[in-house]
């Protein structure tokens, strides 16, 4: 009995952390994020960050080369383009990189834009709250 409470409590603890927009293998401190890309994936693929000047380190842990582009977000039924916000050039394996960007409340895209990167579900979401 003892054993299936302790797993329902850290059941629970871990979907208020997922909740978070938090990630194991990724660094959310103050102003700083960092960022895991490889095939064909970001790590984490959406995350929650105050609003600000924020730190972002790459680190590409694939095979190929990547790169980290951070956007605005564009209505499909838009003509408008998306704005750069961020531009990390590209990362060959094993290599990291890092960028200043300050971002405003909402939500932004963050991608790699190398090839079919982006296609292939190297991209995720920015919730940046007040």
């Amino acid at each position: 009995m003892l054993l299936v409470g302790a797993a329902i409590a850290f059941a629970l603890l871990y979907l208020v952390w997922l909740r978070n927009g938090q990630d194991s293998s990724v660094r959310l401190d103050g102003d700083r994020i960092d960022i895991e890309l490889r095939e064909f994936s970001l790590t984490p693929q959406s995350v929650s960050i105050p609003a600000g000047n924020i730190e972002v380190y790459a680190s590409n842990r694939g095979t190929q080369v990547h790169n980290l582009q951070i956007e605005t977000i564009v209505p499909r039924s838009s003509d408008d383009k998306p704005k750069l916000l961020l531009g990390v050039s590209a990362m060959q394996p094993g290599e990291v990189k890092s960028g200043n960007v300050t971002l405003e409340p909402g939500k932004y895209r963050w991608r790699s834009s190398i090839a079919n990167d982006d296609d292939l579900g190297m991209y995720g979401v920015i919730e940046v709250r007040q």
